[in-house]
């Protein structure tokens, strides 16, 4: 991750010209319909669209200039190729974010395009465009999302595209069919499928593709699979974010925010969760966070007498007890002459890091084993939103719980049982067996509505992480003389915040002038000769 440091000017901060929108969207996902209504809602407040194609970056530097001639083969041979040379840059360089670097100088390559003679040249790389946004398609790493918010502030907006894995295969597999001419798609699903695993995640590349990871990361969620819903959905969006003064939460903005606030609370030492329980209507049932439960009922607070939270007894006892079973499974086998000779040497606690410290040889860090969940002193969000209710004596039959992380299979099964009829989650967990464990009682992420389960559905709308910031109106809503409410004006608008224009500007220079070109230099990697 790069980091760079520089001196704001004083009071330079300014309403902002320049937007950066960053595209995230798992493979298979109709990210051209994204592309073309986010260019066209822009269009009616009059800002023009810049777009960039991050994966086309590669074709510029010499390793990596055959993937322009990738298109005329096959779709699939086109996309993973485009896939691994992704990753091995980012291994290359150890750098998670190196194609946001290539994408931030491809903005300052547009700008110096873009301006004519009434810029002086040596300055127009770095004078903004007026009402302009860069459109970047699209981004597969965490790392890339937090540089670009490093460097443009609330300038850089993330928008996640949703659409049902099901779906995404089908779509997937049709095209690559299409790429070979021919008409049997089902022959193609398998490849889809790989084409998709690789992309939410590759398996033992830490800097792979990871759209799994930078997908929740999003400033505004949408459902991709309508051109009609994507056109009012973004459009509210950017009416929002450029001051519309009459738009307000909808009951799912409103509940993962209380989701998102209740998980502040959590001290706990893998990540905070939060979840909110509300009617359907959202009138607020009851909030939860993921924390150490205290006699008599609730959650230790921070000022709570004998505060036992696991980061006052130094450990996850769910850590200890996965490392104690492994041990006494080692010391088992080797009391049983079961280990190999170049085993039974070690100590029992010696093999045990081998087989679970990300320092060692790490061999059970993918099993299931890791995976075990039960001894955790916590209680999960879901379910301290679960007994809170049932405490106050509050039926929560048929109402809805948002939770920022998708629910383990524990919290499933109290879900189910206590009538809950849809559960929204911003972020993936893998390790939840819930759908394997309870087909006959959940749909997760169904192309529609399954009657008789309940629907897990990934969140759309405004992130909770933007929702203070865009509905709060601090403006007028009505003239103070008659009382007749303000009239807004799409061509006119501008976006609600003010960034340091001139540190973005000082940041990217740094970057583009001395940070990338150091980085690939220090690599061997050269730019192609044009």
């Amino acid at each position: 991750m790069v980091n760079v440091m520089v001196e704001a000017p004083e009071n330079s901060k300014q309403p902002v010209e320049e937007l950066v929108i960053g595209m995230v969207g798992p493979v298979g996902a109709n990210l051209s319909l994204v592309q073309e209504v986010i260019e066209s809602e822009f269009g009616r407040l009059g800002y023009q669209a810049q777009k960039i194609r991050v994966s086309s970056l590669l074709h510029q530097l010499a390793d990596y200039s055959y993937l322009e001639d990738a298109s005329d083969g096959s779709e699939f041979e086109r996309i993973k190729k485009h896939m691994e040379a992704g990753t091995g840059l980012r291994t290359k360089t150890k750098q998670g974010d190196v194609m946001a670097m290539l994408a931030i100088s491809r903005i300052r390559q547009i700008r110096k395009e873009s301006h004519g003679s009434e810029v002086p040249e040596n300055e127009r790389d770095t004078t903004p465009l007026n009402r302009t946004v860069y459109i970047l398609r699209s981004l597969k790493h965490p790392d890339e999302i937090e540089t670009l918010r490093d460097v443009y502030g609330s300038a850089f907006i993330v928008v996640s595209a949703y659409v049902p894995r099901e779906e995404r295969v089908s779509t997937l597999a049709e095209v690559l069919a299409a790429s070979e001419n021919d008409s049997d798609i089902e022959k193609y699903r398998a490849s889809a499928e790989e084409l998709i695993n690789i992309d939410e995640q590759e398996e033992g590349q830490k800097l792979g593709q990871d759209v799994s990871d930078a997908f929740p990361l999003a400033d505004f969620f949408v459902d991709a699979r309508s051109k009609e819903n994507l056109e009012v959905s973004i459009r509210r969006f950017l009416e929002t974010l450029f001051g519309y003064p009459y738009h307000t939460p909808t009951r799912d903005e409103f509940g993962m925010y209380l989701a998102q606030a209740a998980a502040m609370r959590s001290s706990d030492l893998s990540r905070q969760v939060g979840a909110a329980i509300t009617t359907k209507e959202g009138e607020v049932i009851a909030l939860g966070a993921n924390d150490i439960p205290k006699a008599y009922g609730g959650l230790y607070w921070c000022d709570d007498e004998g505060d036992s939270r696991d980061f006052r007894l130094g450990y996850d006892s769910n850590a200890k007890f996965k490392r104690e079973i492994v041990a006494e499974i080692i010391g088992k086998l080797k009391s049983s002459d079961w280990l190999a000779g170049g085993k039974s040497s070690k100590s029992v606690q010696e093999l045990a890091d081998d087989l679970l410290s990300p320092d060692g040889a790490n061999i059970l860090g993918e099993t299931q084993i890791t995976n075990l969940l039960e001894f955790g002193r916590s209680v999960h969000a879901e379910m301290a939103a679960l007994t809170d209710a049932a405490k106050r004596g509050i039926p929560v039959q048929g109402a809805t719980l948002y939770t920022t992380t998708f629910p383990c299979h524990l919290c499933a099964r109290h879900i189910i049982s206590a009538g809950i009829s849809r559960v929204v989650y911003v972020q993936p967990y893998p390790k939840s067996q819930t759908k394997r464990l309870y087909s006959d009682s959940v749909a997760i992420d169904p192309p529609a509505e399954v009657k008789g389960r309940i629907q897990f559905e990934p969140f759309v709308g405004v992130a909770p992480t933007r929702y203070r910031a865009l509905f709060r109106h601090s403006g007028k809503r009505k003239d103070s003389s008659s009382g007749k409410t303000i009239e807004w004006t799409a061509a006119s608008a501008v976006p609600n915040l003010r960034v340091f224009v001139t540190a973005y500007l000082l940041i990217e220079e740094k970057i583009v002038g001395d940070i990338l070109p150091q980085l690939l230099s220090d690599n061997g990697i050269k730019f192609a000769e044009s």
